[in-house]
C-alpha cells in the first residue's frame, strides 16, 4: 500500500487529471534526475510499478500521448469513474540500469501490482 511506498523511501508526486480527451499529470514539480522507481497507487493500493532512465516527466508522458497505451487506457477509465489515480516516485541518482531493473522487480513481486504484465 501506499503506506509502505512510503517506507521504502517514495513520495507522492502528483496525480493524473482529465484534459480534453486524455490524461495529463496534475503537476510536475520534482528533480530531473534520470534514475525513478514509480507506482500509480488508487485508493492507497499500487496498481503499476514502473522505472524511468530517462527524466521522469518524460517517461510519465507516454502514458499520456502513446495511443492504445495499455495502462494510460486503464489510467483514463478509472478517472472517468471519478477516481484518484496518485503518483508516487523514489529518486535513485546514480543507479545504474541493471540494479534499478533488480529493485522494480523486487517491488512488483511484493506488491503484486495488477497492471504489470507478469513476465
Amino acid at each position: 500500500d501506499s503506506q509502505e511506498l512510503r517506507r521504502l523511501g517514495f513520495g507522492r508526486l502528483s496525480r493524473w487529471t482529465l484534459d480534453d480527451g486524455g490524461i495529463k499529470l496534475e503537476f510536475c514539480e520534482w528533480d530531473n534526475c534520470s534514475s525513478w522507481l514509480y507506482a500509480f497507487v488508487v485508493e492507497k493500493r499500487v496498481r503499476y510499478i514502473g522505472m524511468a532512465t530517462t527524466v521522469l516527466r518524460s517517461r510519465l508522458d507516454g502514458y499520456s500521448y502513446q495511443l492504445n497505451d495499455r495502462v494510460g487506457m486503464k489510467i483514463k477509465k478509472l478517472l472517468e469513474q471519478r477516481n484518484e489515480v496518485e503518483i508516487f516516485g523514489a529518486m535513485r541518482p546514480g543507479v545504474q540500469r541493471a540494479d534499478l531493473e533488480a529493485e522494480e522487480s523486487v517491488l512488483i513481486k511484493d506488491f503484486k501490482p495488477d497492471w504489470n504484465v507478469r513476465r
